[in-house]
């Protein structure tokens, strides 16, 4: 979600997005949230986090502050944690709960991209 919201509100900055554990796909509930506002992610697919992307960043932005030591975060990457209202039982979310997570996550993207100045690689 926040790699799609982040590329409709700074289309012009580089923003990629994965995570330490993938799932298999997007949660049905997701595709159909982010349908509501416009973005199509049914052809989209998690991918796996690589140590890559974490030097080549400008800005890493972690969801749920995950421990420090679940990756060799290198010394010097400029973190930022996002603490989210995640679904009570995030193996079976309510499309509400998706919702106000979408929504939060927009907020958080809009308020990083009004204060982008020049080009980002943000992951």
């Amino acid at each position: 979600m926040a790699r799609a919201l982040f590329a409709r509100h700074a289309p012009h900055d580089a923003c990629d997005s994965a995570g330490l554990r993938p799932g298999s796909g997007i949660h049905p509930l997701v595709v159909e949230a982010m349908r509501e506002v416009g973005l199509d992610l049914s052809r989209a697919r998690p991918k796996a986090l690589t140590l890559a992307q974490v030097t080549s960043a400008d800005l890493v932005v972690r969801c749920l502050a995950p421990d420090p030591d679940d990756f060799p975060w290198p010394p010097g990457a400029r973190v930022i944690d996002w603490v989210l209202p995640m679904p009570d039982d995030e193996d079976r979310p309510t499309l509400e709960e998706i919702r106000r997570l979408r929504d939060a996550i927009d907020v958080r993207v809009r308020d990083l991209t009004a204060v982008s100045s020049g080009p980002t690689r943000a992951r």
